[in-house]
């Protein structure tokens, strides 16, 4: 039986066909970023009725328009961005157990393929999933149909708000224009009921595939999916602060994304202090299976007013130091701890913060706070390094 039939359970078999694959591929194209994201697809309305043609026609023609918007993008340059992005986020919420770092790597592998190319995408999510659990062939239909029902049926429910947030964002970032805290509110407010359905289909899906793994698939399995429930739990917590208007663009692991940076200002503008220039690190990265790799940017100079700049501090330490695995992850602790607690500094004083022109931040007494955290990471960081460290740092 077709996997759209419980949906569409009246039409003949041609016109069922024609519909599912329709919606499929409409549900596929939008769906897919949420579906990288969560590990699983989207909600099932319970009795979702099937679409009358004039409903049908309005899906095809916003598919049709957001495919060639997002064709217009030059996926190998802004795959990059994406990548770089969602490493930042894993990173920045300590999502590192061997079950996250293995939906990283499936998310990183699946994103380099462009989003046009819905089955391209699809057919190596279900092959990476498939070789994770050793799954069968019954098991990996039975994935692959829930998918489709769950992403068929978000469509039919939710198709209205995803084509609108989608087209939004397409816009914004064809344009060149940063996301803003106040467009990023009004997502999260408008999408309450299809993220309750996100948690609900996640559950389904979850669910179904269990009921089928025998005790060895369930080992590997169990990992995963609580991983995947702490990293929705954490998306479910930020979206309450981006509800109040708290978005930052590093919510979302693009501090340097260059739109983003630049609308901020601050990396390009001279202090009356200038911090020294160091030549822009790179950071390699392995992108999943592929061996492929991509060079992401990171700020070229560090600014001790502006805790969005400290990374290229810590970034200079490690290469100077040839830092190994164990202390560049006390570097970044120290790093986050440190940002952190100066951002919320500055959310706690915005106005008066605002009000100091860029050239006087170096040395006005309103960033004197920020100043003495930089200086901590910098005292910190500092006792790192082993003595045969430095002694080579020297030569």
């Amino acid at each position: 039986m077709s996997p759209l039939r419980p949906i569409i359970p009246q039409l003949g078999a041609r016109r069922r066909r024609v519909i599912g694959s329709a919606l499929a591929r409409i549900a596929g194209r939008v769906a897919i970023g949420l579906l990288l994201s969560a590990g699983v697809a989207f909600a099932q309305q319970p009795a979702a009725s099937p679409p009358d043609e004039a409903s049908l026609e309005r899906l095809r023609e916003r598919e049709a328009e957001l495919s060639k918007s997002l064709q217009q993008l030059d996926w190998k340059s802004e795959y990059a961005t994406v990548a770089h992005a969602v490493r930042n986020v894993f990173e920045q919420n300590r999502w590192n157990s061997p079950s996250d770092k293995y939906a990283l790597e499936l998310t990183l592998e699946v994103a380099e393929i462009p989003p046009w190319r819905f089955a391209d995408r699809m057919r190596l999510f279900m092959d990476r999933v498939s070789q994770r659990y050793d799954l069968t062939t019954e098991q990996r239909d039975l994935l692959q149909q829930g998918i489709f029902r769950e992403m068929t049926s978000t469509v039919l429910a939710h198709g209205k708000t995803m084509f609108a947030h989608a087209g939004e964002a397409l816009e914004t970032r064809l344009a060149g224009k940063p996301f803003t805290s106040d467009q990023v509110a009004r997502w999260v407010k408008e999408s309450d009921t299809l993220f309750a359905s996100v948690r609900a289909s996640a559950d389904r899906l979850k669910n179904e595939l269990a009921a089928t793994m025998t005790p060895e698939q369930m080992k590997t399995y169990q990992q995963d999916v609580a991983a995947f429930d702490r990293r929705l739990q954490r998306i479910s917590d930020m979206r309450d602060m981006w509800r109040l208007g708290k978005w930052q663009p590093d919510d979302w692991g693009l501090a340097d994304d260059p739109i983003h940076r630049n609308a901020a200002g601050a990396m390009n503008e001279p202090s009356a202090q200038s911090a020294p220039s160091i030549p822009p690190p790179s950071k390699p990265a392995m992108i999943g299976n592929t061996g492929s790799m991509v060079t992401v940017e990171l700020p070229k100079r560090w600014l001790p007013y502006d805790p969005d700049t400290w990374v290229a501090y810590v970034v200079e330490q490690r290469e100077r130091f040839q830092f190994d695995a164990a202390q560049i992850d006390a570097a970044e602790s120290i790093h986050l701890e440190l940002r952190d607690r100066a951002k919320d500094y500055l959310k706690g004083h915005e106005d008066e913060a605002q009000a100091v022109p860029l050239s006087e931040r170096a040395s006005h007494p309103a960033y004197e706070p920020v100043r003495t955290l930089f200086a901590e990471l910098q005292e910190r960081l500092e006792s790192i390094p082993t003595t045969a460290q430095r002694a080579k740092a020297e030569q």
